[in-house]
């Protein structure tokens, strides 16, 4: 065996990331791993929960998240051209009433510098080849890009790597839900328009 540690955590999101570093801070062992060889630089999800947020106070990362982002306390939603709704964060029940933007590899950026700070580091470049589970222990064997392997001997593995799991893949775990038939675009640019920057302002179309 080539190592052994308590959690192995995989996938190096804001899931994964915020695991880890509740881990630190309770003592337990563990390792990170991420497929990819370097962290992600687009936005993808930017909107953060108010509980989420309470989180992050307790992990001691929230007031840099904040530093960083945008507040916001209002939204609108619109349907075909139409203001259908309105959304008051304000009134939430919470020390943080409203939602926090910030681009989610920022978000994982501060997760990270928090975790090395506490003497942990991503193993990326990584993918889980297989598991083997016994009573008490499990022994993940893990491929990295360049092809040399080695196997972790952890109490927990952790599936933190998405909706595509491999974890959830190789236990051949369930997951319920249903599909629905949306078309998203995701971009990051610039732009200039007549309403309020500092609202949230969503857009629903049934083209």
């Amino acid at each position: 065996m080539d190592e052994q540690v308590d959690v192995l955590i995989v996938g190096a999101g804001p899931t994964g990331l915020t695991l880890g570093l509740t881990l630190a801070r309770y003592g337990v062992s563990f390792q990170i791993i991420d497929r990819k060889t370097t962290p992600s630089d687009n936005s993808r999800a930017i909107g953060i929960q108010p509980r989420t947020i309470e989180v992050f106070s307790r992990l001691d990362v929230a007031q840099e998240v904040l530093e960083r982002a945008r507040t916001i306390e209002r939204g609108n939603l619109y349907f075909s051209g139409q203001l259908t709704a309105k959304l008051e964060f304000s009134k939430l029940v919470t020390p943080y009433p409203f939602v926090t933007l910030l681009r989610q590899n920022e978000t994982e950026d501060i997760l990270e510098r928090a975790l090395q700070k506490h003497g942990h580091v991503v193993k990326r470049g990584e993918t889980l080849s297989s598991i083997t589970q016994y009573p008490s222990r499990t022994i993940a064997h893990l491929t990295a890009t360049d092809g040399r392997t080695r196997a972790v001997e952890a109490k927990y593995v952790v599936a933190a790597d998405g909706a595509n799991s491999s974890v959830r893949r190789m236990l051949a775990l369930p997951f319920s839900g249903k599909s629905f038939k949306e078309a998203w675009v995701l971009a990051d640019l610039k732009a200039d328009w007549p309403i309020s920057r500092e609202e949230v302002h969503i857009f629903f179309s049934d083209l």
